[in-house]
């Protein structure tokens, strides 16, 4: 029942605020050529159907071919990084001996 409550508020809340934000000028002028955008795209894509596919499938093998390369990338920047502070912690470990062995 909470789920669904957060939920409607957030709905609610986003549609208030878009209502609220529209009683600007500059903003309604900004969402009615952005509307109208839209408009003239989905009209091509939807006589276009065809393109549009070829274009996802375009973009989905680029990223396919190099997220590999980027996580590979990626978990070499974590490793190198998680040596990084092994080294740190260890020369705090002996530091704090160090201390210790003199405090006593």
């Amino acid at each position: 029942m909470g789920k669904r409550r957060l939920l409607t508020g957030i709905i609610t809340g986003a549609a208030v605020g878009g209502i609220v934000s529209l009683f600007d000028k500059q903003t309604r002028d900004y969402t009615t050529e952005k509307l109208h955008t839209v408009k003239e795209n989905s009209s091509y894509w939807i006589q276009h159907p065809s393109e549009a596919v070829h274009n996802v499938r375009t973009t989905l093998d680029k990223f396919s071919e190099s997220f590999p390369d980027n996580a590979s990338n990626v978990l070499s920047a974590l490793e190198s990084a998680e040596k990084q502070l092994e080294k740190v912690s260890g020369n705090r470990n002996g530091e704090v001996k160090q201390l210790e062995e003199l405090d006593q």
